[in-house]
């Protein structure tokens, strides 16, 4: 299969645990398949790179530089900052040679998980650590406490 990676970290080098868990998820699928990595990495200037069956297309753009804006946007926006696109990341994904020809497409965090979207007809998957997915439990648990 050709497998597409979109993931928040660069996995190289794996030196903290976002990219540790990308890391290993891409050895482990690199093991039986072709996979293209689009990463974020804003501080590398790498090209793009071909290594034991993953073709990298590295993003120079910090995906969380929308963090930093000052907090009356961040409360009058309708979504969180860290899911406001990126134009290096759809640029990225939209010249990519590769494009039609993968079976399923990989997001690690929930923050590229938006960019799968525009790929309908192929089969995606998000993979979301339990960090996050607690938080939004947890999130969920008040709203309904709430309520009641």
């Amino acid at each position: 299969m050709h497998i597409l990676f979109l993931s928040t970290w660069s996995p190289y080098p794996p030196d903290n645990g976002s990219k540790i868990r990308a890391n290993y998820l891409l050895r482990s699928l690199t093991k039986a398949h072709h996979v293209t990595l689009v990463a974020f990495d804003p501080d590398s200037k790498t090209e793009p790179e071909t290594h034991e069956n993953v073709t990298m297309y590295p993003v120079y753009a910090d995906p969380f530089r929308y963090v930093q804006l000052p907090q009356l946007i961040k409360y009058l926006s309708p979504v969180p900052l860290v899911f406001w696109r990126i134009r290096e990341m759809q640029s990225t994904l939209a010249h990519l040679p590769d494009i039609g020809k993968w079976d399923a497409i990989v997001a690690v965090q929930a923050m590229v998980g938006r960019y799968t979207l525009r790929f309908s007809q192929i089969p995606r998957i998000l993979d979301v650590d339990t960090s996050l997915t607690c938080q939004l439990r947890e999130r969920y648990q008040r709203q309904m406490t709430r309520l009641n």
